[in-house]
């Protein structure tokens, strides 16, 4: 029976350290899209309190809006739409080691459904929907600071 429990214990112990010392081992530009995946989760889920958990407090767009404004906007829109869809397509990333600072350029789509349309809220056109993101890190980890339209 000792056999066993020491064999469980070793087995959680384990799991422990895979779950949190395998995010180390990953390349910066495998961290960035993993964070990018799991922010179009969570909006996806409309987790109004959790998506936008890797953006920094001083991020902006070029269309003016910061972090609360980009905040507001997303939990308006979660509270009026049952459904959303995110979609997005990353065209390269540019991690500058020295500087801590990434460029991520992607296409991103997210798709509502009105009166049983779908209707992509961020510009209305597939074709205008790339943007240029810039991340920095601090320690190790990577956060949006800024999006424009290139």
């Amino acid at each position: 029976m000792g056999k066993i429990i020491k064999i469980i214990v070793v087995l959680i112990i384990a799991a422990f350290l895979i779950r949190f010392l395998y995010p180390l081992f990953l390349s910066d530009e495998d961290k960035i899209k993993r964070i990018l995946k799991e922010t179009a989760e969570k909006t996806e889920k409309r987790s109004a309190f959790t998506f936008m958990k890797h953006f920094d407090k001083k991020f902006s767009d070029d269309s003016g809006l910061d972090f609360e404004g980009i905040r507001y906007m997303g939990i308006r829109i979660m509270q009026m739409y049952k459904e959303l869809d995110v979609e997005y397509e990353i065209k390269n990333i540019e991690v500058d080691h020295e500087a801590e600072k990434a460029i991520l350029e992607m296409d991103l789509f997210i798709t509502v459904t009105e009166s049983g349309t779908p209707v992509d809220i961020i510009h209305g056109a597939r074709n205008s929907n790339r943007f240029i993101v810039t991340l920095e890190k601090s320690g190790r980890k990577w956060a949006f600071v800024k999006s424009e339209k290139p």
